[in-house]
């Protein structure tokens, strides 16, 4: 989502803009991880204590907006992305990083 600025900002966009292509979640991230990820990121709210979601109830959601739609289903919570569910992912990444001129790991 984005607009355009006019008058003497014209040309400047202002608004926000995304642009993850692949979808940063499920481009990134197996449904394994995300469901980790979860897990981590209740503890770290203070939800813990709920059974742990598994993969194949997060199952084929098609991006990472599709993803905080069943999770806040399941759930009946807010969503979970912030900086909070941001960072969770970044640590997941971290770990699994691939070696620099290695092949990618399979998803």
């Amino acid at each position: 989502m984005y607009r355009r600025a006019t008058g003497r900002r014209a040309g400047l966009i202002v608004g926000m803009a995304f642009v993850n292509s692949p979808d940063l979640e499920l481009g990134r991230f197996t449904t394994d991880e995300l469901a980790n990820a979860i897990a981590f990121y209740e503890d770290e709210v203070g939800s813990s204590g709920l059974p742990l979601l598994t993969a194949s109830e997060l199952g084929n959601v098609a991006n990472g907006h599709k993803l905080d739609q069943r999770y806040r289903r399941l759930r009946r919570a807010r969503s979970i992305k912030g900086r909070t569910w941001g960072t969770r992912l970044m640590r997941i990444a971290e770990q699994n990083a691939t070696p620099s001129g290695a092949e990618p790991r399979a998803a």
